[in-house]
């Protein structure tokens, strides 16, 4: 494999394009520890508050700051149940964020658990051999729990824009991976990721507000645990200025919008 220029090394690592992640700010453990006990008050359980926060920081690409948020997480629940969810929430971004700053979040994550937590962490692949057709199926029931009766017009849509566009999204992100766990990762959790990384993301405001919606329409499924609190109160308008404006204080923490780093500082 041929060497690069030195030129081109020094452009691909240009400070002004931002290139690595976005170190953990001062005070946002404090931003965490206040947010958890803001759910409390709202009487959320564990999981809806970790996951805005983890939704949220994946997307500002502070893969650094997920070591802080652990630590806030385990003072109140199973240090392991935390990481695995916090995980599992990375792993979801995907559909929202994209593959590179969700790899740079897991592998982040993972380097900086005790080995006690990494070992009792899940090891086995759920990922199955499946039909095209089922997952078609089951991404079709979820994307069409979000959209309603706007389905047929957003596919048309996006057909349009592509002919491939609205069957990859519907297979491979709500049908191979959004779709999948429920029992695990119920889908008002899975709104709850998408609202969070989407409002953290900026400029998608149309995928925000459809994402909101979505929300609304969470428990129609069946999809809610328990263990996750008045969780339903999020469906409601108090409870969704609540997960917006939480996400704003995560996002103040790193500096206001261009604290993270997805729009270029190239000028």
């Amino acid at each position: 494999m041929s060497k690069l220029s030195p030129s081109l090394k020094a452009l691909i690592k240009s400070p002004a394009s931002r290139p690595d992640p976005v170190p953990a700010p001062a005070g946002i453990r404090r931003v965490y520890d206040e947010l958890a006990a803001d759910a409390g008050r709202h009487k959320l359980g564990m999981r809806p508050w970790l996951a805005i926060s983890t939704a949220a920081t994946v997307t500002l690409n502070s893969p650094v700051s997920l070591a802080l948020l652990h630590s806030v997480a385990s003072a109140r629940a199973d240090a392991i149940s935390s990481a695995s969810f916090m995980r599992e929430v990375a792993f979801r971004s995907i559909s929202f964020n994209g593959i590179p700053r969700t790899i740079n979040a897991l592998v982040a994550l993972r380097a900086a658990l005790p080995s006690d937590v990494v070992h009792g962490l899940d090891k086995d692949s759920r990922t199955r051999p499946s039909c095209s057709d089922d997952l078609t199926v089951q991404g079709r029931h979820l994307f069409e729990s979000v959209y309603g009766s706007l389905t047929a017009r957003l596919t048309r849509k996006l057909d349009d824009a592509h002919p491939d566009l609205s069957r990859y999204i519907i297979r491979h992100h709500y049908g191979a991976l959004l779709a999948q766990s429920s029992e695990r990762f119920p889908r008002l959790l899975t709104s709850v990721v998408a609202v969070a990384c989407l409002r953290a993301q900026t400029g998608v405001g149309p995928q925000l507000l459809s994402h909101v919606y979505g929300l609304r329409k969470a428990t129609l499924d069946g999809w809610l645990h328990e263990t996750d609190g008045d969780a339903r109160w999020l469906m409601t308008d108090d409870g969704g200025e609540w997960l917006l404006t939480s996400v704003d204080t995560v996002i103040e923490a790193f500096g206001g919008g261009g604290g993270g780093n997805f729009a270029a500082a190239i000028s």
